[in-house]
């Protein structure tokens, strides 16, 4: 289950209507930002899985007793800023949303595989939705721009977006581990830095 294609299905598309030029986070990424993709993917990866962090936000997702949607992504926000603030301001703008996303994926796929919470294509959209306006929120972007970027995305091109991402993930080999990523690694988590 992507999100990608999640918000794809469930978001209207005006038939025949004129679109506006993609934003830059949308178009084909840059190797640097791709990489810088992966990097934030990572460490949001070690972080869900470090220590008995994964069991935490099992139980949390558990218990919540209101809606689970805003559950799933506050901890998604939380690991992205998390990975944000460590990064000390380097972490390129264009990667936050995409990989936030990933992010949320992650963490949805966690609780639903331990049964704590039943995520389907309608929570996991209402989840994206509710990660897009609190980042929107927290780095100052107005409700209503966040609404026309959503609008202005035709719902096939922000799943090329997510799928030009994955195919150049899979397909560069300095993303796919080895010293490099191990030191990587080190220097997102261990040191709490994100390189640039």
């Amino acid at each position: 289950m992507r999100i990608s294609d999640v918000m794809a299905k469930n978001t209207p598309d005006d038939a025949g209507a004129e679109r506006e030029q993609l934003p830059a986070w949308q178009s084909k990424p840059e190797k640097e930002e791709q990489s810088a993709y992966e990097r934030v993917v990572l460490a949001g990866m070690k972080i869900i899985y470090r220590d008995k962090v994964a069991d935490q936000i099992v139980t949390a997702l558990r218990s919540v007793k209101a809606d689970p949607a805003r559950a799933l992504a506050s901890v998604a926000q939380t690991i992205i800023l998390q990975i944000d603030k460590a990064s000390k301001g380097t972490l390129p703008e264009t990667v936050i949303i995409p990989a936030a996303a990933e992010i949320l994926e992650h963490i949805a796929e966690l609780v639903n595989t331990a049964g704590a919470v039943k995520v389907d294509d309608a929570l996991l959209s209402r989840a994206g939705q509710h990660l897009l306006l609190g980042l929107a929120q927290e780095y100052g972007v107005e409700p209503e721009e966040v609404q026309a970027l959503l609008d202005s995305v035709p719902p096939e091109k922000a799943k090329e977006y997510v799928t030009q991402q994955q195919a150049y993930a899979e397909s560069d080999p300095a993303l796919q581990g080895g010293d490099d990523q191990e030191s990587m690694d080190q220097t997102a988590i261990d040191q709490e830095e994100m390189p640039a």
